[in-house]
């Protein structure tokens, strides 16, 4: 087996063999030296040499322990070698798997990191979306109250406009009406009628005929006999103590009359022979009621009585509620205007 053919470990071995003295013959150095003698240095081999004392032989025994020596540094160098580098590549091994496990572990960490990001951005981005249709929806519920609340104020203001429109339409139809009524009954019973009067004192209370009219301020209601001259003094009562004003037979002497001219009765049927009772037409007669008296009055016809109830009602309620005198002039402008010739003439 050649060198080439040894293994490592047989080397190894041979290497670690103490090598053997040689004792030459002729060498001053190892002549006569025992096996036990200590065998020189390659610097004192090389010395001696260099002095020639000694032959060069010498140097092959320190020569090859030197060599030897070298190699044995060069194969345990050469083993820690392998063993540093059989550590450095588990050492790189490691490290790397290390690394590995590391870039995973960074990487994991960038994907949980951008999931979480990513989470976040679409959770803000839904935050902000509900809250921008909230604040949308707000918005719309805000202009929709908005928009009802005008257009209810606009709605409440049309009929407020309307109501007040009709209302002063009426008001100002209800004042030419009422104040053309009023000058139309003012005028009539300023210009008086022949009515006939029951007598309130005596026996027969048997009625008469009578002049009636009201004065020019409608504040008294006059009555005279119809042949009486202007210079005689007229009765008269007041229209503030008028108090009612009824259309019948509804007073105690009307009545009494009506039982009369009926005849029914003993006591009537004579007195209905004896005094010559006139025949009484209920819708006829009607009644002036005032605290101090009552007068009672026959008109000729149905129509007479309803006018002189209506003109004697409408000088009662609204006489003292208008200024009559300017309500008077008004109308007679109106009427010289012919404005109100129409409405006049429908009222009457």
């Amino acid at each position: 087996m050649t060198m080439a053919q040894e293994t490592p470990t047989q080397t190894l071995e041979v290497m670690k063999e103490k090598p053997m003295t040689l004792h030459q013959r002729g060498c001053k150095i190892t002549l006569g030296a025992y096996a036990q003698s200590k065998m020189p240095t390659w610097r004192q081999a090389r010395i001696l040499v260099l002095a020639k004392r000694a032959s060069s032989r010498i140097m092959t025994d320190p020569a090859a322990v030197q060599i030897q020596a070298a190699w044995r540094a060069h194969v345990i160098a050469k083993e820690e070698h392998a063993e540093l580098r059989e550590v450095t590549r588990k050492a790189a091994h490691v490290i790397q798997t290390a690394s590995r496990v590391h870039l995973a572990k960074v990487r994991r960490v960038r994907e949980e990191l951008t999931a979480s990001v990513h989470l976040q951005a679409a959770a803000r981005r839904l935050l902000a979306r509900r809250q921008r249709r909230h604040l949308m929806f707000d918005i719309v519920l805000a202009i929709q109250m908005r928009a009802r609340c005008w257009l209810a104020r606009s709605r409440l203001r049309e009929a407020r406009a309307a109501a007040c429109a009709i209302q002063a339409c009426w008001r100002m139809v209800r004042s030419q009406v009422l104040g053309s009524r009023l000058a139309n009954a003012a005028r009539r019973l300023r210009a008086g009628s022949i009515l006939s009067k029951y007598r309130a004192g005596g026996r027969i209370h048997e009625r008469h005929e009578r002049r009636v009219w009201v004065t020019e301020d409608l504040q008294r209601l006059c009555w005279s006999p119809v042949s009486s001259k202007p210079a005689d003094e007229p009765k008269s009562i007041s229209m503030s103590t008028v108090t009612a004003v009824t259309v019948g037979a509804k007073t105690t002497l009307m009545k009494k009359m009506e039982r009369r001219a009926d005849g029914k009765g003993l006591k009537f049927a004579v007195e209905r022979v004896m005094w010559r009772a006139l025949p009484l037409n209920d819708a006829c007669a009607f009644s002036v009621i005032g605290t101090d008296r009552v007068l009672d009055f026959v008109a000729a016809d149905t129509a007479s009585a309803k006018q002189w109830l209506r003109d004697l009602r409408t000088t009662l309620l609204y006489s003292h509620h208008l200024d009559h005198e300017a309500a008077v002039s008004a109308l007679e402008a109106g009427a010289r205007r012919g404005s109100l010739t129409e409405s006049a003439a429908a009222a009457a």
